[in-house]
């Protein structure tokens, strides 16, 4: 559907319940309790983990309107983080070509690729593998392992596990990037069986929200 949705105005039915979130029934999420409210100048750092340096695909954080909600998992075993993040673009079109950069990014990483280990961490293994497909959508699980098969030190800064989901419709772009670091991750990171609709709901909120 197309729409061009206003980036000053907080719509609560465009965003995730917890309990529809990733990995929901793994992590427990707790929100921060904020509203998230639209801001311009939002500099576009790290957004997703095959986001080259510097490269801003269409973004302009002087006009380009964003609103995030952050998450956590409860203490203790596993740890884990997620932010929900829409990007409000000036039309559709801006939106579309900046999921079609974020997918040409994806491509370009390397599927697997041999990283020099710590110590007595060894050799890690870091894999990229797509894990769902929607029309205007799509996920990637991005892992770090040792060649025994435990967990390694992770990809960058981003934890052992990043599984990430982009969805695109009328002028908003939803990433949602959650992350976990070491063996506190568990094995649930590595269950995808529930992205494809994880990114149909997040495509339903935001045609209900803002489509009508």
């Amino acid at each position: 559907m197309s729409f061009t949705a206003d980036f000053h105005k907080y719509v609560a039915e465009a965003w995730l319940a917890p309990t529809e979130l990733p990995f929901a029934a793994a992590f427990s999420w707790q929100s921060s309790g904020q509203t998230p409210v639209g801001a311009t100048g939002v500099i576009q750092q790290d957004w997703y983990t095959c986001n080259p340096t510097g490269r801003e695909w269409g973004y302009d954080p002087a006009k380009d309107g964003v609103q995030a909600a952050n998450f956590t998992a409860l203490p203790g075993n596993p740890q884990a983080q997620l932010e929900e993040r829409m990007i409000f673009f000036p039309d559709p079109q801006a939106a579309g070509h900046a999921l079609d950069q974020i997918a040409a990014d994806f491509t370009a990483c390397k599927t697997v690729t041999s990283l020099p280990g710590f110590g007595m961490e060894g050799i890690e293994l870091v894999r990229l593998n797509k894990t769902a497909t929607i029309g205007g959508g799509f996920a990637y699980l991005h892992t770090a392992r040792r060649f025994d098969g435990t967990r390694g030190n992770g990809v960058g800064h981003w934890g052992t596990d990043a599984h990430e989901y982009f969805v695109q419709r009328g002028n908003v772009l939803v990433l949602i990037s959650l992350f976990a670091q070491g063996a506190a991750g568990g094995n649930a990171m590595d269950v995808t069986t529930m992205d494809t609709t994880i990114l149909q709901q997040t495509a339903d909120h935001l045609d209900t929200a803002y489509a009508g």
